[in-house]
């Protein structure tokens, strides 16, 4: 089952040599490229605390101190996906 929790961002990285190209021709060299910054979030499930580094997409990426939501299973807290909105 997975358990949504609200974590908060401890560290923003600047990636410069990472970017993904999505479309098969680029007429310049930034058309069509996704970048990534590695953030390190903290997070509690079931009491204990838990710190994870994940990369997130340079466009949205939160602020040191932004509340994010976590997503994770329950019997494998280590393993989490991040989403930019927080619950409510």
């Amino acid at each position: 089952m997975e358990v949504r929790v609200c974590g908060t961002v401890l560290a923003v990285d600047r990636q410069w040599l990472l970017k993904v190209n999505r479309k098969p021709f680029s007429r310049r060299a930034t058309d069509g490229i996704k970048t990534f910054h590695p953030i390190t979030v903290q997070y509690t499930v079931d009491g204990r605390e838990y710190i994870r580094k994940k990369w997130f997409d340079a466009s949205t990426c939160p602020d040191v101190g932004d509340a994010i939501t976590v997503i994770c299973l329950e019997d494998k807290p280590k393993k989490i996906r991040l989403e930019r909105k927080v619950p409510l």
